[in-house]
């Protein structure tokens, strides 16, 4: 686990394990790194300065399939299905969204950032 102080002087800590798969894979006291946060306040996204996580677009279907453990979901949007890798955060909130229409919102990797039930 790693802790880190935040410019808005509050600590945060994440897994090296979530750093690792964000494309980190080694920190030192020290080192600077930017977070992307959800409206909860939950952390989605780590990378380094300069490196820019952007989102890459939102794609809205129903679920068809979904695997908390190993971290993908299987979407039916416009007629097609569509798999994706979920990180940590959104396999944890789509265990409550998995009715009706969502909305996923995809990192640069087509990673599924985020997720949110579509109005």
């Amino acid at each position: 686990m790693v802790f880190f102080k935040t410019e808005e002087k509050t600590v945060r800590n994440i897994s090296m394990k979530e750093i690792d798969r964000n494309g980190i894979h080694s920190v030192k006291p020290g080192d600077r790194i930017n977070l992307t946060v959800d409206r909860g306040n939950m952390i989605l996204a780590v990378t380094r300065p300069g490196d820019g996580e952007f989102l890459a677009g939102e794609i809205t279907g129903t679920v068809q399939a979904f695997d908390r453990l190993s971290k993908w979901i299987t979407v039916e949007a416009a007629g097609k299905s569509r798999s994706f890798e979920l990180k940590d955060a959104a396999a944890t909130k789509l265990a409550s969204l998995l009715e009706g229409k969502i909305t996923l919102v995809l990192d640069r990797r087509n990673w599924v950032m985020d997720a949110y039930r579509s109005e």
